[in-house]
């Protein structure tokens, strides 16, 4: 905050001259007066939840589906981000697995949780810091602030490893808390004799030179090579970005998320499918019977080649039979969305029981083993044939009667 010193008394100001007096009172109201608009004005765009990468927007559209905008998580699919050691514990956990994701179980507060957490590596640093200083300073956590130039940093440090993170790639957040307890302890003595601060000091930085960090990036890199061929798999995208909600199998979860297999809404037309997939969508929808009610956050990082890709791989495989989408079709619709696509309705999509992308047969076809009665002409030239025969034989017919 701007802080200024006041006059110790009155009489100090008017001992001194009049014309003096004057200066200083209106350099001291100029200076006043810019400090307190300049922090105005900063609290205006720090509340403003306009802003495009503020962290609680941030987390609405990426994190609130699974975590809940309580971040209480739902049990026991996905884990709570409040008061959690892990959210809690060291930061580069967290910007680790919004790089590269993370899979299999995990303790999170007494509870183990078995999932998969996809990665947000197309997020910006900036956004990334953002949505994780949030979590970490609100829903009852109270961790330091992580930087745009720390996700940076971690995110050089990961280049070209992709591959999903599990629970032992990471620190353990009750570890680290008893390493800072011991570091606190000896930092005491240290700071008593300054005698010896210079040997504890020295060792780390001799100790750190051997380990550089060059080791796992070096062996990454040939992980990595299979891994951008992927970008336009669409197997590789739906376990990436689809499977820890709608599972392996396509079947969701009952009651939080909705089913792909065999879904009449995959199996309808594939523009409900884009919109999705660049809107988002929210609120009551009925799958197969089933009433869900919930929000899928939208796609829109995703390339227009990586959302046909994936759509094409769910409306061909779970049992669904429905024709591919066009990388042309998710252009088309991602221009009428525009730069800043709302959530969707149920109410805002064709009904699937109405109109369907299953083809239908729209001309003649011939099962297997019979054909099409206009395709044979056996039929007629069997009556020409009998035609002649009866025209030629009636008169020799005729000349036997009369003998």
């Amino acid at each position: 905050m701007y802080a200024y010193k006041r006059p110790k008394t009155m009489n100090s100001l008017a001992k001194s001259p009049a014309r003096s007096n004057s200066k200083v009172t209106a350099s001291r109201f100029i200076n006043n007066f810019t400090a307190a608009t300049s922090l105005a004005i900063a609290s205006v765009f720090t509340s403003s939840g306009a802003l495009a990468d503020d962290g609680e927007a941030l987390y609405k559209a990426k994190c609130v589906a699974c975590h809940q905008p309580t971040g209480l998580g739902l049990s026991p699919v996905f884990p709570p981000v409040a008061e959690s050691e892990w959210v809690n514990g060291p930061e580069e956990n967290l910007v680790r697995i919004q790089l590269r994701g993370l899979m299999g179980p995990i303790d999170v507060k007494g509870t183990t949780y078995n999932g998969m957490m996809p990665a947000n590596a197309a997020m910006t640093d900036k956004e990334i810091a953002d949505v994780l200083t949030y979590i970490r300073s609100n829903m009852g956590n109270n961790a330091p602030a992580i930087t745009e130039e720390t996700v940076k940093a971690i995110r050089a440090k990961e280049a070209g490893n992709a591959a999903p993170l599990t629970v032992k790639d990471l620190i353990d957040p009750n570890a680290a808390k008893e390493e800072i307890k011991i570091e606190a302890k000896e930092a005491e003595p240290a700071a008593k004799v300054p005698a010896q601060a210079p040997t504890v000091e020295v060792e780390p930085p001799v100790e750190a030179k051997p380990v550089v960090e060059a080791k796992p990036v070096v062996e990454a890199k040939p992980v990595v090579v299979a891994k951008p061929a992927a970008a336009g798999d669409g197997l590789a995208i739906y376990q990436a970005k689809c499977l820890a909600c709608h599972q392996a199998t396509g079947n969701g979860m009952a009651k939080v998320f909705p089913p792909l297999a065999g879904s009449e809404w995959v199996n309808g037309p594939a523009e409900n499918l884009i919109r999705i997939q660049l809107h988002g969508l929210k609120g009551q929808i009925t799958v197969k019977g089933e009433s869900y009610n919930g929000i899928m956050p939208a796609n829109t990082d995703m390339s227009d080649a990586d959302i046909a890709s994936v759509l094409t791989y769910v409306r061909s495989n779970m049992g669904n039979t429905a024709g591919p989408v066009s990388v042309d079709q998710v252009a088309k619709i991602r221009q009428a969305a525009g730069p800043n696509p709302q959530l969707l309705t149920a109410s805002d999509l064709i009904d699937p029981t109405i109109i369907s992308d299953v083809p239908m047969i729209t001309e003649d076809t011939e099962l297997e083993g019979f054909k099409p009665a206009v395709h044979n002409t056996s039929g007629n030239t069997m009556l020409y044939i009998l035609g002649a025969i009866a025209l030629c034989g009636i008169p020799v017919f005729i000349g036997l009667i009369k003998n």
